[in-house]
């Protein structure tokens, strides 16, 4: 089920990401693991059900942050990489979000 909550861009948290394929509850303490495994702090954004029946999980990560998580993702190598989003966008795979996802969060 999408749960994702329209969250503008707000400075610190500037950088939009999505976890494919990862499903997080509200009650989930991602923001803490985040913090552990990445040293990257995140504000969520919440699920994403795609087009195609995948649900995705959406967040910011801190301006600060950013150098650190663009290293660190990788190590969730085995869960799945996250992505940037404006590298979903620019490979024109944003078709596989629901239109108002897209909408709210056009080219980033």
């Amino acid at each position: 089920m999408s749960s994702w909550k329209p969250t503008p861009p707000e400075s610190p948290y500037t950088t939009l990401v999505v976890w494919q394929g990862t499903d997080v509850k509200e009650h989930d303490d991602v923001e803490d693991f985040f913090l552990k495994k990445c040293n990257s702090r995140i504000k969520r954004v919440g699920c994403v059900l795609c087009t195609n029946g995948r649900l995705d999980f959406a967040f910011f990560v801190h301006d600060d942050d950013i150098p650190k998580f663009a290293v660190q993702r990788f190590t969730l190598g085995e869960i799945g990489v996250p992505r940037w989003w404006e590298d979903i966008y620019f490979n024109e795979q944003q078709d596989e979000f629901p239109e108002d996802f897209c909408k709210f969060y056009p080219e980033m």
